[in-house]
């Protein structure tokens, strides 16, 4: 008997996790941003005095190594924060996925979280910590150099502050980028592991449909696409050959999985 076709619904988004995220990462940034205002008080003397002193070296390498332990400080309080942000996004992608599958003619299982899926929780967390010591290390670096071009140019620190600025504000941008990534990410991983616990195996690509798309998502809008093969498609759901995903330049990725991927999978059940 032949095997009849369902495709599920698409999977909510927890948006409003996502910008939670944003502004808690944002938050971040901006008080390590003013921890390292505070401790540059610590060398304002000897640089607007004699930005030639000897021990201006010194002072600085203490405020050097003070921020940065204080911005890992900063980090290992926010920490807790992360997993709280993860297990909500677990919990929600839980509800999504079996919610998604509602109008399927069949009771397919009950979906828990599983070993897999709490190592993928750890996994994600880890990596959050991982982004977000970037972000903080590389504005303490940025400081760093832009006062110590000062130093080589005899600007006074007060002068430099509109640079200063500037650099605090591409990293609140780099934490939004970050935080939107990493909530897309979860997400993806964690529907493509609920997805294969229960046996599905294909999906359908979906993309934003907008002029944001990366050409290679774009090629496999509504192709049918395999979890258990990265590099292949089929145009409809009962097509028994494969294709190389490399012949029409598609992206060798599941959804979600590259950086600022919008795209998402419709679960493909055949019974």
């Amino acid at each position: 008997m032949p095997k009849t076709t369902y495709f599920a619904q698409k999977v909510a988004f927890p948006y409003v996790l996502e910008s939670r995220y944003i502004r808690e990462l944002k938050e971040l940034v901006t008080q390590v941003y003013k921890d390292i205002l505070e401790n540059l008080n610590r060398v304002k003397p000897s640089y607007n005095n004699e930005i030639r002193k000897d021990d201006f070296n010194d002072d600085f390498d203490s405020f050097i190594d003070y921020c940065k332990f204080q911005i890992s400080i900063r980090i290992r309080e926010f920490i807790p924060r992360i997993t709280k942000i993860i297990l909500e996004a677990n919990k929600f992608n839980d509800k999504a996925v079996t919610s998604s599958l509602r109008y399927i003619p069949r009771s397919v299982m009950q979906i828990t979280t599983t070993k897999e899926i709490r190592s993928a929780m750890e996994l994600i967390v880890s990596d959050n910590v991982r982004f977000i010591k970037s972000i903080n290390e590389n504005l303490l670096g940025q400081v760093q150099e832009i006062i110590y071009s000062g130093v080589r140019r005899g600007v006074k620190i007060s002068v430099l502050a509109d640079e200063l600025q500037n650099k605090f504000t591409l990293s609140k941008k780099r934490a939004t980028l970050i935080a939107r990534d990493q909530i897309q990410k979860a997400h993806s991983d964690l529907t493509r592991l609920r997805h294969r616990e229960i046996g599905i195996k294909e999906y359908k690509w979906v993309t934003g449909r907008d002029q944001r798309v990366r050409p290679s998502h774009r090629v496999l809008e509504s192709k049918i696409c395999s979890y258990d093969d990265v590099n292949v498609y089929k145009n409809n759901a009962e097509d028994k050959t494969w294709l190389q995903k490399s012949t029409i330049g598609g992206s060798l990725y599941h959804p979600g999985q590259e950086i600022q991927c919008r795209c998402t999978e419709i679960a493909i059940i055949k019974f």
